[in-house]
């Protein structure tokens, strides 16, 4: 009775393994494009798109940004409003060390598109 058990428990495991795969799989696969992340509304995320038409624009902390944030491979551009203090993110400000880390998580390179955005370095 006791090797019953223990083979269902082991063919469940099996089971799931097998079937997992396929979404470990399609959840790690680098992801190619042009991305931009909106951090606040802002009327320069219009003016980068007429200048770059296939850029793809992702809200920040949305689903979407949770899910491509780390695959992203290509440049990503990061747009707010900032100041000396921090940077405007949908309509709180975050510190730029608070920032940084969102940035440091990226596989790619950052362009950050905000006043004061040189603070991120200090």
């Amino acid at each position: 009775m006791g090797n019953l058990k223990y083979y269902r428990y082991f063919n469940f495991f099996i089971v799931i393994f097998i079937v997992s795969v396929p979404f470990l799989q399609a959840f790690s696969v680098p992801i190619p494009g042009s991305y931009a992340i909106k951090l606040d509304d802002d009327s320069a995320i219009l003016i980068l798109q007429d200048n770059i038409p296939n850029i793809n624009v992702i809200e920040y902390d949305s689903l979407k940004y949770h899910l491509f944030l780390h695959r992203i491979i290509q440049p990503i551009v990061w747009i707010g409003h900032g100041s000396t203090q921090g940077i405007q993110i949908n309509n709180k400000l975050q510190s730029w060390s608070d920032f940084s880390k969102d940035v440091v998580s990226t596989p790619g390179i950052d362009v950050i598109l905000s006043c004061n955005s040189y603070e991120i370095i200090k």
